[in-house]
């Protein structure tokens, strides 16, 4: 999702996380290298870094060497990444650049309109179809520093997009991997038939990274979702407990602690009645928040589950279905088999992002 910091940080890579994790290491004069194989996102990764930074007030230049204008800007905008608003407000000039022509003819048109334009943010997609075209060491050398050079002429970010061949995770440009301040490997790999992709930080200059490695999904209408696992430096002592009153519970277990993880193993012909159980108490009398995930029942089964449990404690129905229709009872359903490990954590942490429940 394309997101906007305060402007206090000066570059942004638009999505939350990585800022969080990376944003140390953008700063004026700053190249970063997104290298990945066909269709691994780095288009869009690319598309959104450009697209943020025009909303912070930063001219971007978009060179592209193989994508037309209309395809780039109908495949970002499904991707909610607007990119032809930015065009009309002249914060953003797209350039398309055939690759056929000569290599010093193409660095003079760049040269020429980042003259006039003026960019802070430069964007070249992809370096490759440039280069390919460069068999001489000593031309491929030089067009490498020229790139190089442009980050210090605009005194803003270079964004270089590389392609990879498909069964290759080692980047072929040079010198440029080197200078580079931040390069950053798309990854695909099929997991039970479905795509998991990852995001491998191979390189962040000022960035104290403890993490290599990220799983990322592309969402219509919000672009990259990106899921950084936490690493907690120490390990918390247990807070508040909720006690429980129903016998049932109450000789087996007290209390269950606020800030822990429980386990409830029950036959599989019980369904959900016992976990519900379990759940309704400290549900109710400490007003607190729930959210329930299902990978079995559709919501409204859960519903049914939840009323008839809160029957019990003499609860009226109406009443829990203005909690639900209020989100204080938060349910959510979710097929496993219609995502890849690495997206269902990133679907439940979104979930539990945007309910904040206690439960």
């Amino acid at each position: 999702m394309v997101t906007i910091l305060s402007r206090d940080t000066e570059y942004v890579f638009g999505i939350n996380e990585l800022d969080e994790l990376l944003g140390s290491s953008l700063s004026p004069r700053s190249m970063v290298v997104i290298a990945g194989h066909p269709g691994s996102g780095k288009t869009t990764l690319a598309s959104t870094i450009c697209y943020s930074n025009t909303l912070r007030g930063h001219k971007c230049l978009y060179i592209s060497l193989q994508e037309d204008r209309e395809k780039l800007f109908n495949n970002m905008k499904k991707l909610g990444i607007y990119l032809e608003e930015q065009e009309k407000q002249n914060m953003l000039l797209f350039l398309r650049i055939p690759i056929a022509r000569d290599v010093d003819e193409v660095v003079k048109t760049i040269s020429e309109v980042v003259d006039s334009y003026s960019p802070r943010v430069i964007v070249v997609d992809s370096i490759n179809a440039l280069l390919t075209y460069v068999s001489d060491p000593d031309k491929r050398a030089w067009l490498q520093n020229y790139f190089y050079q442009l980050m210090l002429v605009v005194n803003g970010i270079t964004i270089i997009v590389v392609e990879m061949p498909i069964d290759i995770e080692r980047i072929d440009i040079g010198s440029i991997e080197f200078v580079a301040d931040v390069v950053l490997i798309l990854k695909s790999r099929i997991e039970r038939k479905m795509i998991s992709r990852y995001i491998e930080i191979r390189k962040a200059r000022g960035s104290p990274i403890r993490i290599s490695e990220i799983p990322f999904r592309i969402i219509e209408g919000k672009g990259l979702e990106v899921f950084i696992p936490p690493i907690p430096m120490k390990i918390n002592r247990i807070g508040k407990f909720y006690n429980l009153k129903t016998p049932l519970f109450r000789d087996v277990v007290s209390s269950i602690p606020a800030d822990g993880v429980i386990l409830i193993v029950y036959p599989p012909d019980s369904r959900m009645y016992i976990s519900m159980l379990f759940l309704a108490e400290p549900v109710l009398e400490n007003n607190l928040k729930i959210l329930v995930i299902s990978f079995t029942e559709p919501p409204h089964v859960v519903e049914y589950f939840i009323e008839s449990i809160v029957s019990r404690f003499g609860i009226d129905i109406d009443d829990v279905k203005n909690l639900i229709s209020r989100h204080v009872v938060a349910i959510e359903s979710i097929n496993p088999y219609s995502m890849s490990s690495d997206e269902i954590i990133i679907h439940i942490v979104s979930s539990i992002d945007r309910y904040r429940p206690d439960i």
